[in-house]
């Protein structure tokens, strides 16, 4: 799986969808890689009227896991160092 930063938002990371996939099934694989992460915890759905948001943690950092139905999905801080960090672990 690959994550991407565009370089005026500093605070999301973005899907590549190499395979041209549905976007809910890229979304649901970064949800798996990040819930078997032992220091990342995964919320409870908040369902919008454009937006599903998972309100997440990692090392007691607050980070959403946003699925746009329109633009798929990303994730947003406002840490760069969490962000940097989740890219990491999403990059292996």
């Amino acid at each position: 799986m690959r994550i991407y930063k565009v370089s005026n938002e500093k605070d999301k990371l973005y899907f590549t969808n190499y395979k041209r996939i549905d976007e809910e099934i890229v979304f649901n694989e970064i949800k798996d890689i990040l819930s078997k992460n032992s220091l990342i915890k995964i919320g409870d759905k908040i369902i919008g009227p454009s937006e599903d948001i998972y309100r997440c943690s990692i090392s007691d950092q607050d980070f959403e896991l946003i699925f746009d139905i329109d633009y798929g999905g990303y994730i947003y801080c406002n840490s760069e160092e969490i962000i940097n960090s989740l890219e990491d672990i999403l990059n292996k």
